[in-house]
């Protein structure tokens, strides 16, 4: 691609430039998108002619101030030579040979539009940035991401309200964060216009049925502290998330609080057990002792994971279910580890009787090596992972919107592969 050329605003590069705009202390992310053709009208690289009055950048000093430190330099620099023509222009009118003096304070400045000013604030070392140029931090999320957006989504953790205090950030607004998520709107958040990324409002819906029936998607769900959705182990929304699951598909549950815990329990029939009061540090396992699924996701991932406060819940190693994948540990715990979860459909007549009864049709299977011998013996059998991290991604935040140690194991956790293959699923 020439340096100069638009790329498609569906584009992995597109989407890449727009999550690496900052605006002040703020972050445009997405939101450059609908400003797309407007910048780039006369190519991202050329100069944009003047479409403001004179005095309009005096308007603005004032917010110039709040800005970044590194982006100083382009605007006091701009704001030097509007004095300096202003100056120039003041000097013709005094002397009455305007002409001859405006030409000695050199060739008249072309003003910038507010378009160009926002291009200017993407400058990087004094040169403009380039849609291929490699930026400070380029993480894209994948297509197929969801993000599970409650009624509790704003809404700060215990463990973040301890340490921090009301009004400090949910732990939902910041795995947002950390993964790039989503598009701005006003006064809300929806899917990413690029396509990177899609929130989910709610487990009751057609999107999250129609999600449940086919693979390959993941799904993250922060801690659903306030709105736990509770429903009964043979109702028909019990049946969707276990089948979201078993169809191939991947969910992530971050920690934070215990009902990520409840909800990994309730639904899944585990026995999963909180540990009180982990102290940390977190070892990850070695290179050579990671899963081969998770060895090229995690290889690169700090060794060396702390906890932070009450941020990070870690559960006992004892209480996992069989055959699943620590990830970092203590000698005794774990706050972070990837387990699978199957799912068979009962033989023809079973699953009549299990009907009348009030009862589903598929069951729990304890392995995926036990649901591989099933499926060849003509019983479907199918099956997902589930991953959990027991950070909430507010300790480092608290304040500001930077990068943590725990970051990559969510971006991480965010590419494992899916276990089915695209397409409908197996169970319905």
């Amino acid at each position: 691609m020439e340096e100069d050329e638009k790329p498609p605003i569906d584009s992995f590069a597109m989407a890449k430039f727009a999550n690496n705009v900052d605006f002040g202390v703020g972050a445009l992310g997405t939101n450059v998108v609908w400003m797309y053709d407007d910048l780039a009208k006369k190519g991202q690289y050329k100069k944009v002619e003047d479409e403001t009055p004179d005095d309009s950048l005096d308007d603005d000093s004032a917010g110039y101030e709040s800005y970044d430190s590194s982006y100083k330099a382009p605007q006091q620099a701009l704001r030097a030579a509007t004095r300096g023509r202003k100056a120039a222009v003041k000097g013709r009118n005094s002397v009455g040979s305007g002409q001859s003096n405006y030409h000695q304070a050199g060739p008249p400045l072309k003003m910038v539009s507010e378009r160009a000013r926002l291009v200017q604030l993407a400058q990087m070392d004094g040169k403009l940035s380039s849609w291929n140029k490699p930026f400070v931090d380029p993480y894209v999320p994948p297509k197929d991401l969801y993000i599970y957006w409650g009624s509790s989504s704003a809404k700060g953790t215990v463990a973040s309200q301890l340490t921090g205090g009301a009004g400090r950030a949910s732990s939902a607004q910041r795995v947002r964060q950390v993964l790039h998520f989503g598009t701005f709107f006003g006064n809300h958040y929806g899917d990413d216009v690029t396509g990177h990324g899609h929130f989910l409002g709610s487990l009751e819906g057609q999107q999250f049925e129609a999600m449940s029936l086919e693979c390959c998607s993941t799904l993250i769900v922060p801690p659903m502290e306030n709105d736990l959705p509770l429903y009964g182990d043979n109702s028909g929304m019990a049946h969707r998330i276990r089948t979201f699951v078993s169809n191939g598909n991947n969910l992530v549950l971050t920690g934070g609080d215990y009902s990520s815990l409840v909800f990994l329990n309730k639904y899944f029939h585990y026995e999963v057990k909180k540990e009180v009061m982990d102290n940390g540090p977190f070892e990850r396992l070695s290179e050579n002792d990671l899963p081969k699924d998770l060895k090229g996701m995690f290889k690169d991932v700090v060794p060396t994971l702390p906890q932070e406060g009450l941020s990070v819940t870690s559960v006992r190693k004892s209480s996992l279910p069989a055959g699943t994948k620590v990830i970092y540990q203590t000698p005794k715990t774990t706050p972070m580890f990837q387990t699978t979860y199957c799912q068979a459909r009962r033989k023809k007549d079973d699953c009549k009787i299990a009907r009348a009864a009030g009862k589903s049709c598929l069951v729990d299977v304890t392995s995926a090596n036990e649901c591989a011998a099933l499926d060849k013996k003509g019983q479907t059998c199918s099956c997902g992972r589930i991953l959990y991290i027991g950070y909430d991604f507010v300790g480092h935040h608290s304040s500001t919107i930077g990068t943590g140690l725990w970051d990559d194991t969510l971006r991480a956790a965010a590419a494992v592969p899916k276990a089915g293959k695209p397409g409908p699923g197996k169970l319905d």
